[in-house]
C-alpha cells in the first residue's frame, strides 16, 4: 500500500489533532482556547506546556505538509 492509498482511507489527520489538542487544553484549563502558535505565548504556562505546544506544532506542520501532498496528488490525477 502506497502512502497516498494510506492516508486516503484513514480519518483526516488534522481532524484527529484537532480532536487531541482540544481535549488537552480542556484537561489543563486554557480556556479559550488559541492555536498552538498563540497558546505557546500565553503568560503563566507550565514548561510542560510549553513543551506539549512546541511538539504539537512541529507535528500539525508535518501532517498540513502530508495532507497538502495528498491534495495536490489527488487533484492531478
Amino acid at each position: 500500500m502506497t502512502i497516498l492509498e494510506y492516508y486516503s482511507k484513514t480519518p483526516e489527520v488534522l481532524e484527529k489533532l484537532t480532536e487531541i489538542y482540544n481535549k488537552w487544553g480542556d484537561k489543563h484549563n486554557l480556556s479559550p482556547l488559541g492555536s498552538a502558535d498563540e497558546e505557546i505565548l500565553r503568560e503563566g504556562i507550565t514548561q510542560f506546556q510549553y513543551n506539549f505546544l512546541k511538539e504539537f506544532i512541529d507535528i500539525w506542520e508535518k501532517a498540513q505538509d502530508v495532507e497538502d501532498f495528498i491534495n495536490d496528488k489527488n487533484n492531478r490525477y
